[in-house]
C-alpha cells in the first residue's frame, strides 16, 4: 500500500498538533507552521504505529515535511 500526502496530514491534524491547518500541505516545514519538538514527537510516534515502521534518530533530523515522510516511509 502507497501512503498518500492526504494519509499523512490526517495524521498530523489528529495527532494533537499546533500546526496551522490552513498551511498545511506536502512541503511545508512542520515547525515553521507551529510544530513544536512534542508534536514533532507524538507525529513520529502516531506514523510508526499506524504504518509499522521505525524511524532511527539519524532519520529524525531528515522528515521535516509531509513529503519527507512520504518519501521515508513508501521506501520501506
Amino acid at each position: 500500500m502507497k501512503v498518500k500526502s492526504d494519509d499523512i496530514i490526517d495524521i498530523i491534524k489528529n495527532a494533537g498538533t499546533q500546526a496551522d491547518a490552513l498551511l498545511l500541505n506536502e512541503y511545508a516545514i512542520l515547525r515553521d507552521i507551529g510544530c513544536d519538538s512534542l508534536d514533532m514527537m507524538n507525529v513520529f510516534l502516531h506514523i510508526q504505529e499506524k504504518y509499522d515502521v521505525e524511524i532511527d534518530d539519524d532519520d529524525i533530523d531528515k522528515l521535516n515535511t509531509v513529503h519527507d515522510f512520504l518519501n521515508f516511509i513508501n521506501k520501506k
